[in-house]
């Protein structure tokens, strides 16, 4: 939809990028898997 931003791109595709470590404490997770779906979004202009 025009206008509207999806959760994953806010936050894993932002400019400037939210800390590995930050993301990784909110989803319970390590900073590999988070790098991982990192890398899956472009880099916001």
């Amino acid at each position: 939809m025009p206008g509207t931003q999806t959760a994953a791109a806010a936050l894993f595709g932002a400019a400037p990028a939210v800390p590995t470590d930050v993301l990784a404490r909110a989803f319970q997770t390590d900073g590999g898997v988070v790098e991982s779906i990192k890398s899956k979004f472009p880099d916001a202009v």
